[in-house]
């Protein structure tokens, strides 16, 4: 393809970064046209206004597909891509750290072998006093200053597993080469650079590697789909004790590698504020939570962002698994911090473009738990309908514990706007969208089949 000129700046400063994301292939999708290419650029300006978009936002955009284009070289085993160079150096590392004593089975218990190593090898200074003094700093957990003598300031009131996170995160900065990278804030603010989060994301990649080592990783997963009866302290153990957010990142890394071919994984956040009363069937959401972060790897649609004004769908895993957590724990966050909720679903996805004979059909597996002061959930969702071995790849398919008992699956929709279900209990709008499409769908019908009958006069 000819690039034209008016366009081949636009995309020149593109991070170095993006390594193995080809510019022609973002640069395929604008025309040669100058007046429409032009036309095109103000368009997305005039949506990214529509949806209030940042350059912040485009930043973790980037990231998401960067790291879902990895996602599937990775799995396809493919040598070219950083994530699989990530992997390897993580099982050097492995090895190393071995001979001091420390393992990932017991990573939590023995991360202060990680600390020591750090300041052994690469000469830190590492201070747990400073962030603990002032109350802004309360959510930061560590800041890196670099320099000669690099200086690690780590939250005090940190727990051992998220010290071991950090130790290893630290390990995988210098493993990975990532020395220069000046004052480094976790969790990075929002208006990090594109660098920064590719920086952030590969470090943290390269800690879930060493924290469960993906070979091991998958025989222990594998086990889990191979019970005929689910066990949900099976499969959080898979994770050796660590937060649910990285456990079911590290999932998503190895599952096409389990024979799943299509998956998503979804992160939700809710705050307890909006929380409603309780009834006889538990609480009430009275607002929906939040999809934080998602990556897809299936033919559906993307559909973290919804339109304006549309209302996500609240039977959804992620919802449904907070608002079993607040049904078994209450509100009480920090009594019940350590609390975790698993729940397993089978949703079917109708709606807008998907009747229910032809609707995706999804295993939705998903964790809520406190985070921050708010009730966090991941999501699972193992595509079902697209794949015939998929009863013989989960074993504990049948088991009643999966909801809906006894039921073929929960019928869910992308937002009450796009939903048939009249009769569904926790709708809170009308389904405007469907209406329109389906008075469309009518018109184009109409039209068709009087195109046919002038064309039969005419002939």
């Amino acid at each position: 393809m000819t690039v034209p000129p008016h366009i081949k700046g636009t995309f020149r400063k593109l991070p170095d970064v993006l390594e193995g994301v080809p510019k022609e292939h973002i640069l395929s999708l604008l025309s040669n046209d100058p007046n429409t290419g032009e036309v095109l650029i103000k368009t997305l300006g005039k949506l990214a206004q529509l949806y209030s978009l940042r350059e912040e936002d485009i930043n973790h955009a980037m990231r998401r597909i960067y790291q879902q284009e990895h996602f599937k070289k990775l799995q396809k085993k493919d040598p070219s891509t950083p994530l699989r160079k990530i992997e390897n150096a993580a099982r050097e590392y492995l090895e190393k750290l071995s001979t001091f004593g420390w393992t990932p089975e017991q990573g939590i218990e023995n991360h202060e072998i990680l600390r020591d190593y750090i300041i052994k090898e690469w000469k830190f200074q590492i201070d747990e006093t400073t962030l603990g003094q002032t109350e802004e700093f309360a959510k930061i957990k560590t800041v890196y200053l670099g320099g000669k003598k690099p200086r690690l300031l780590v939250n005090p009131n940190l727990t051992p597993e998220q010290r071991a996170m950090i130790w290893a995160r630290e390990i995988g900065f210098f493993a990975l080469g990532i020395v220069n990278k000046g004052t480094m804030i976790y969790p990075a603010p929002r208006r990090g650079s594109f660098e920064e989060l590719m920086y952030a994301f590969q470090a943290t990649y390269f800690a879930s590697a060493l924290l469960m080592p993906r070979e091991t990783f998958m025989e222990n997963l594998n086990a889990v789909f191979s019970a005929k009866t689910w066990n949900p302290e099976q499969f959080l153990s898979c994770g050796y004790g660590h937060r649910p957010g990285l456990f079911c990142h590290r999932i998503t890394s190895v599952l096409s590698e389990l024979g799943f071919d299509e998956y998503s994984f979804f992160r939700y956040a809710y705050n307890l504020q909006e929380q409603g009363a309780e009834t006889k069937s538990g609480h009430v959401l009275t607002s929906t939570p939040r999809i934080t972060d998602a990556l897809n790897f299936t033919s559906f649609p993307d559909v973290q962002r919804l339109g304006a004004g549309e209302d996500r769908c609240r039977l959804w895993g992620g919802a449904q698994a907070i608002g079993k957590w607040i049904d078994r724990y209450g509100t009480d966050l920090d009594k019940n911090k350590d609390k975790l909720f698993v729940h397993v679903q089978k949703s079917l996805t109708t709606g807008l473009k998907y009747p229910k004979d032809k609707a995706p059909c999804f295993l939705v597996i998903s964790v809520a738990y406190p985070s921050s002061g708010r009730l966090s959930a991941v999501s699972i969702a193992l595509r079902m309908d697209a794949d015939p071995a998929f009863e013989q790849k989960v074993a504990f398919l049948g088991d009643p514990q999966i909801e809906p008992a006894g039921g073929d699956a929960v019928e869910v929709a992308l937002s009450c706007q796009r939903c048939a279900n009249m009769t569904c209990a926790v709708r809170v709008g009308e389904p405007r969208i469907l209406w329109s499409y389906e008075k469309r769908h009518r018109q184009e019908e109409l039209l068709k089949n009087l195109e046919e009958k002038i064309s039969k006069e005419v002939s």
